[in-house]
């Protein structure tokens, strides 16, 4: 499947969950609103100390935090519109305390690089063939420097 077909074929299906589930259009409009917000109330006094100062490097510090702002609201949303779908995916008749719920949950643990302990090895240029890596085959070495692998135990 092309990727042009894929991403046509997922649009199709957003859009039939928004005509599903009309809440989960409350969350664009509420990451706008914030965003704008967050920038106007921390644009507005480096603008007015840069036009009294009469220099214009007042600004970037209140445009770094503004930007900052914005983007912890786009992404809050964001996660809040991905929760809030995930629910109605799921059959729930969803509302926007539901996603917002979600977006406040913490996050998961990180995951591990394999399923079972992992350890990590010195060792001499190894093959990171699957059969490896399982411990069903030597590794085979060459005479570079050592380096560390993660190898399950």
């Amino acid at each position: 499947m092309s990727r042009i077909t894929t991403g046509w074929r997922l649009a199709k299906e957003s859009w039939a969950l928004l005509r599903a589930d009309r809440s989960l259009a409350i969350f664009p409009a509420l990451s706008t609103a914030f965003s704008a917000l967050a920038l106007a109330l921390l644009l507005t006094p480096g603008l007015v100390g840069a036009a009294a100062a009469d220099k214009d490097w007042v600004v970037l510090p209140f445009l770094v935090v503004g930007g900052y702002a914005a983007t912890f609201f786009v992404v809050y949303f964001n996660v809040a519109l991905a929760g809030a779908a995930r629910l109605s995916m799921d059959g729930r008749d969803t509302a926007v305390a539901d996603g917002l719920a979600v977006a406040r949950e913490p996050p998961p643990p990180p995951r591990r690089l394999a399923r079972g302990p992992v350890r990590l090895v010195w060792s001499k240029d190894i093959d990171l063939d699957p059969d490896v890596l399982r411990g069903d085959q030597p590794p085979a070495t060459g005479p570079s420097l050592p380096r560390r692998i993660i190898q399950p135990t």
